[in-house]
């Protein structure tokens, strides 16, 4: 029989087993992701401490997986947990010994190469991707996301293992940039454009506020008459160093951010006023604002638009708001409401760039649009008398009269696509051959019907 003494050392060495095993748990929960078993952002960052204490060789390969959001969006985040654990497995198995893969968090990855390394950065980088591709079936079943890949090696101008996660993401974006499944090694210049495009944005923040922004209007006449029937408002940034910036420079920065908004709140409500100056001029003309998709999914869409009409004066149905194919076709019910409750005040809606998106017959049912834009790249080759060219705006115009979507020409430019475009049957062209992108008292003077002939 067991003693009283026996049963109090059992039940110590119960209580000890216990809290071994509860410190062991803790351990776990600290430093290793409960989702892919792989080491978490404070174990990797630890390890990377040591490495560069240690005075080892280091390099450093960030990854993130792209389109990963659609996957959870799509099939829910139960799925998206089960595809990361695979992913997580296959680079495991295809890093193997050579490095230290971690899961930073999200659908964030990191290796961690030190001391010795028989396979340079790169090698490994090209087997990550390699062991991404999709299996048998999941491409099918649009699942299955790929990688950008940023690497980084330690050297004399880093200072710190942050300074070396900053240079490996700024090659993950770059990574994207290229487009997307692919790495990309940090160089000295490409250091240089990301703090270049830091700096850019730390100034867009203030351009707004300080009224660096103006505005230009390019008219969309009537191909029969030259008539102005509408101007498009385009967006210039007067930067206080670089000079004047055209929309290219800055826009997508701004989209990327998230500032798109305060530009395009600030060129809805400068582009109704000019509207509502012009039109005590000619009352029919009217004037269209393009707009991010961003701007769609914001419940203020309505409220910005009703406002800055209501300020300048302005009737809705002399406004119309442009939007991308991708935009449109990417919307949701939430989105469609919005573009119908933006019909119902009389704003018009011109799908732009038409012909380079998904262009699929079955969203035009959906969306409320007024007006198709057929894009410059198709005008553009009408020039040579390419016959696909000229069959796809024929398509295109043919598709609009269907519909009753009106039709505008973009990028019309010489004689001969003026003359193609009008015998094919455009109503409206707009591009440098009826006037470019000018300032408001310009386009004043610009209100009188434009030679057409010439």
């Amino acid at each position: 029989m067991m003693t009283l003494l026996g049963v109090l050392a059992l039940r110590q060495g119960l209580a000890a087993n216990e809290n071994l095993r509860l410190v062991a748990r803790l351990r776990r929960l600290a430093y290793c992701d409960q989702l892919t078993g792989l080491p978490n952002r404070l174990t990797f960052n630890r390890r990377l401490r040591r490495a560069l204490r240690d005075e080892v060789p280091v390099a450093v390969l960030l990854l993130d997986l792209d389109g990963f959001k659609q996957v959870n969006d799509r099939f829910g985040h139960a799925s998206g947990d089960r595809l990361l654990a695979s992913i997580a497995e296959r680079m495991r198995n295809a890093v193997g010994g050579d490095g230290m893969i971690a899961r930073l968090g999200g659908d964030e990855f990191a290796v961690l190469v030190d001391g010795d390394r028989p396979v340079p950065p790169e090698r490994l980088a090209e087997r990550l991707l390699a062991v991404l591709q999709p299996l048998p079936g999941e491409e099918d079943l649009g699942v299955h996301p790929s990688a950008s890949i940023g690497i980084a090696e330690y050297g004399a101008h880093h200072t710190s293992h942050t300074d070396l996660l900053r240079d490996a993401d700024i090659a993950m974006y770059a990574a994207k940039a290229a487009g997307k499944s692919a790495y990309r090694t940090c160089t000295p210049a490409l250091r240089e454009e990301a703090v270049s495009r830091a700096e850019l944005i730390a100034d867009l923040r203030r351009a707004v506020d300080e009224g660096q922004l103006h505005l230009e209007f390019q008219p969309i006449v009537d191909l029969a008459t030259g008539t102005v029937r509408s101007a498009e408002a385009l967006v210039r940034w007067r930067h206080p160093r670089l000079g004047v910036l055209q929309p290219a420079a800055f826009l997508p920065l701004a989209e990327e951010t998230g500032l798109i908004l305060p530009v395009d709140r600030w060129v809805i409500q400068e582009a109704c006023r000019a509207a509502a100056a012009w039109r005590k001029h000619a009352p029919e003309v009217t004037v269209a604002v393009n707009i991010a998709a961003a701007h769609l999914r914001r419940p203020d869409l309505i409220d910005t638009v009703t406002t800055a009409t209501a300020v300048a004066g302005l009737s809705p149905h002399a406004l119309t708001l442009e939007l991308t194919e991708s935009a449109l076709i990417e919307g949701s019910e939430t989105v469609l409401d919005r573009l119908r409750q933006l019909r119902e005040l009389g704003v018009g809606i011109a799908i732009d760039d038409f012909g380079t998106g998904y262009s699929a017959l079955s969203y035009l049912h959906r969306i409320p649009a007024t007006e198709l834009k057929v894009d410059r790249s198709f005008v553009a080759r009408l020039d040579a008398e390419d016959p696909r060219a000229y069959a796809t705006v024929d398509m295109v115009n043919r598709l609009a009269a269907a519909f009753d979507l009106a039709v505008v020409a973009e990028g019309v430019e010489t004689g001969a696509q003026h003359a193609a475009v009008t015998a094919i049957g455009c109503l409206q062209g707009q591009g440098w051959r009826y006037g470019r992108p000018t300032a408001l008292p310009e386009l004043l003077a610009a209100l009188t019907p434009v030679d057409v002939t010439h």
